[in-house]
């Protein structure tokens, strides 16, 4: 066929009709190969995209082992799309004819990077496994961070188990850039071809692996993950039923939520701890109802975790539930609502702890939760316990706990309207705390003409503190 037959033949391609360019697609494809070869080698630098793909097509689809060689120099042209052309051409050759050819250039050529960057793009298009084995020996032939990136590309649109763990294997690399591609690549792959991966990987102790798990799930955050994490929590390894905790944490739907308040009742104490940590962040409402259903359950872990949750949320709503649990509950399930509103230590809770805090039975718990709130109304609750049987020396333990300042004003409250005994528990309390701050409220006492038992506490007291240590 001569050049301006050919010639004709293109000018329909690129300007006739539908019917005109299949017509003269066709004629390409009914001439002999090595009679159109050059002229087809020169459509892929032409201007016109529909020449370039036209060309490339029956190149890859007419040609042999010959055109390789071929189009691998065209590959290095500094056009893009002739480069683009010459790696759709070589996608349309017979893959057990190419790739043999491709891995020894891999092999002998592993370090002309412009080259074997764009021979990844052409391996990732292949359906034979042999491709996947070429892109890992790329993989292990170069240092190239630009090339292993283009590598896990390639990788990520295979769904072989090969491809799949090298690359996992590549969220632990040293480069960013190598970390980040490995994990859009992975995240663009269905869940279900990497599902098994993620299972063993969330249990990885290599963070830049499991974090780079955890993100790339919470990015998902559909309902075929939260089915997935399901999955894993019912598994025996902490570290990845904690991982599992984070995505879902992650995703935050009703539907996570409510999973993560259910493990408030598991049997691992890390565990629930985690649970009630995540769950007590959340502001929703409908978390807050969730809780409210596990203060009815015949578990008693899930409920008493449940208490503990509402007081990390702290919110007024959950204080709501907590005081309508406080003022029917008693026993260890009462001091828990009381611990959980010391917890929340904000004005209301505070008065509802103090309200509710006479448990004679529970003295020293309840001097536990009174040091968690470190507050007037505390403070002065504490105070007004130093007179009561069996609880002064515990009492003073607790205030000693807490801010002395504070602790020091109440009591000389007590000094100029409590009753002798009152004044005389203030002192004795003020030298068991040991702190010299005591010492001007002290001295006052012994100016003051107090009680004769009283004044001898304060002198007692003062010496003790004026006391060289040693």
């Amino acid at each position: 066929m001569t050049e301006t037959a050919v010639k004709r033949i293109f000018d329909s391609i690129i300007n006739g009709s539908v019917s005109e360019r299949d017509e003269a697609f066709k004629q390409l494809q009914q001439l002999p190969f090595d009679a159109i070869r050059d002229f087809l080698f020169d459509g892929l630098r032409h201007n016109h995209h529909r020449i370039r793909s036209t060309c490339a097509q029956i190149i890859g689809e007419k040609g042999d082992e010959t055109v390789i060689f071929q189009l691998l120099q065209t590959l290095s042209d500094d056009s893009w799309a002739i480069r683009t052309s010459a790696q759709e051409a070589l996608k349309y050759l017979p893959e057990d004819t190419v790739l043999p050819v491709l891995e020894g250039i891999v092999s002998s050529q592993a370090g002309n990077i412009p080259m074997v960057k764009t021979l990844t793009n052409v391996l990732s298009s292949f359906r034979r496994p042999e491709a996947s084995s070429v892109l890992v020996k790329l993989l292990q032939l170069t240092d190239d961070s630009g090339v292993i990136e283009a590598v896990a590309r390639a990788l990520g649109k295979r769904e072989d188990d090969l491809s799949i763990s090298h690359l996992f294997h590549l969220l632990a690399h040293n480069q960013w850039g190598v970390r980040k591609t490995a994990a859009r690549a992975i995240s663009e792959m269905p869940l279900r071809v990497i599902q098994d991966k993620i299972k063993r990987e969330l249990s990885n102790p290599n963070r830049f692996i499991h974090l780079a798990v955890i993100e790339m799930l919470i990015s998902r955050g559909d309902e075929s993950v939260i089915d997935l994490m399901a999955e894993v929590l019912s598994s025996n390894n902490d570290l990845t039923r904690s991982n599992a905790m984070n995505v879902l944490a992650g995703i935050g739907s009703d539907d996570s939520y409510s999973l993560l308040i259910s493990l408030l009742g598991d049997t691992s104490e890390a565990i629930q701890e985690r649970a009630a940590e995540i769950v007590g962040k959340s502001r929703s409402l409908s978390v807050l109802n969730l809780l409210k259903r596990c203060l009815k359950s015949a578990n008693n872990r899930l409920r008493m975790n449940a208490v503990r949750t509402l007081g990390l949320m702290g919110t007024d709503e959950a204080v709501d539930v907590l005081e309508e649990l406080v003022i029917s509950e008693t026993g260890k399930t009462k001091l828990a609502i009381l611990s959980a509103l010391a917890g929340i230590g904000n004005r209301r809770a505070i008065r509802l702890v103090v309200k509710n805090c006479n448990m004679p039975e529970y003295s020293e718990q309840i001097f536990d939760i009174l040091r968690q709130m470190d507050s007037d109304l505390a403070i002065q609750q504490l105070v007004n316990m130093l007179d009561e049987d069996g609880f002064f020396q515990t009492a003073v333990k607790a205030l000693a706990d807490l801010d002395r300042l504070k602790v020091f004003r109440s009591l000389s409250t007590k000094l100029g309207s409590g009753t002798p005994l009152q004044q005389e528990k203030a002192v004795e309390t003020m030298g068991l705390i040991g702190s010299k701050e005591a010492i001007p409220y002290l001295e006052k006492v012994v100016e003051g003409g107090f009680n004769p038992k009283v004044l001898s506490a304060a002198q007692a007291a003062l010496l003790r503190l004026r006391k060289p240590a040693g």
